[in-house]
């Protein structure tokens, strides 16, 4: 990965300020920071993979939110974050931590449904993520969801959904190019993609437990490949519970109120 680059541009108050607002809010974005033109061609890229990948039943399919490894074609992402000072920003604020990186694309696909609301990590084990828009994100296309300041306290389900913590629901509409920058426990969700086009949004994680030592772009062979979201597709009964709670939501919301009261310590937000 490149590690020279041009001077950076985040000037030290940018970087304050960006540590501000994740303390905060749990998020912030910045802007133009990642080249159009080769996101133009990854996005390409993506699709043509995507249309010439083995598909599978469940996994995210049913409801429309897939994972996939970009591989060695999404490497100018990261150097663009690096040059442009966002990576020396965030290991700076995880100084003294593992800062392994892994790299995914959110693959929304047309006529997808609303995520439930979660985090992506236990509370307590909070890593940084950076999302960056390959296409613009608009509210027709699937933005992000995120619950503002939610990260700041522990939620258990049941408490969530009391304290209807949902109201907070803001839509972060981000134009190609431009990068969010988050904390793994800030409530959020994905929402619905009315087009007929998918959303790619990558991400690049720092100190995610799951993220192996290496180079993050260097995986089966380097390819693009798509795999399963959170939920399964090794049985029939993980396809039945994606079919049922992408008829009924409730059903989910349900459990998880449940599990929440009485395995309550270490809960993190699924």
């Amino acid at each position: 990965m490149n590690q020279q680059g041009n001077e950076p541009q985040l000037s030290a108050s940018e970087s304050t300020r960006l540590k501000e607002d994740l303390e905060e809010s749990g998020y912030a974005i910045l802007r133009n920071v990642v080249p159009k033109g080769p996101l133009r061609e990854l996005n390409d890229r993506l699709i043509e993979a995507y249309e010439s990948s083995e598909k599978f039943e469940g996994g995210g399919t049913i409801v429309g939110h897939l994972n996939c490894f970009p591989g060695e074609s999404a490497r100018f992402v990261y150097d663009a974050l690096h040059d442009y000072g966002i990576v020396g920003a965030v290991l700076a604020l995880r100084e003294g931590k593992s800062n392994e990186i892994l790299s995914r694309v959110n693959w929304n696909l047309p006529d997808s449904s609303a995520q439930h609301y979660h985090m992506d990590s236990a509370f307590a084990n909070d890593w940084i993520i950076c999302n960056i828009a390959i296409v613009d994100v608009n509210p027709e296309n699937g933005p992000m969801d995120v619950l503002p300041g939610t990260h700041r306290e522990f939620y258990p389900y049941w408490r969530f959904a009391l304290e209807r913590k949902a109201k907070l629901s803001t839509l972060l509409a981000m134009e190609q190019g431009d990068v969010l920058v988050r904390t793994s426990n800030l409530w959020h969700r994905g929402t619905p993609n009315r087009t007929k086009a998918a959303r790619p949004l990558m991400s690049l994680t720092f100190g995610e437990p799951s993220a192996r030592e290496g180079d993050p772009f260097v995986l089966n062979g380097s390819g693009i490949t798509f795999y399963p979201n959170w939920y399964g597709n090794a049985t029939r009964k993980d396809i039945l519970r994606e079919r049922i709670e992408k008829a009924l939501p409730v059903t989910r919301s349900a459990g998880r109120f449940v599990k929440s009261i009485v395995r309550p310590h270490g809960y993190d937000g699924y």
